[in-house]
């Protein structure tokens, strides 16, 4: 499977009704100088992983972790 955005992940990730995205794009757009940010994810889970810093979000870390997890279990990490 070809590397996508962050955006083009999270547009997949709205299309499969996941009910974090807008959380995501939220805490991108907070962060856009984030250090470990790349221009684009071979998945949707390593963007989670690196576009936005998970301690300085709102949800905090355990909650992106748990989310990070979900993605990793279910098999989402290539859609």
């Amino acid at each position: 499977m070809k590397n996508k955005t962050a955006i083009e992940w999270l547009e997949i990730a709205r299309a499969n009704r996941i009910r974090w995205v807008d959380q995501a794009i939220v805490n991108i757009a907070a962060q856009p100088n984030h250090e470990d940010r790349q221009d684009n994810y071979s998945s949707i889970s390593a963007m989670i992983c690196l576009d936005f810093d998970w301690e300085s979000s709102k949800e905090g870390f355990d909650y992106w972790d748990h989310m990070h997890n979900l993605l990793l279990i279910a098999g989402n990490s290539n859609r």
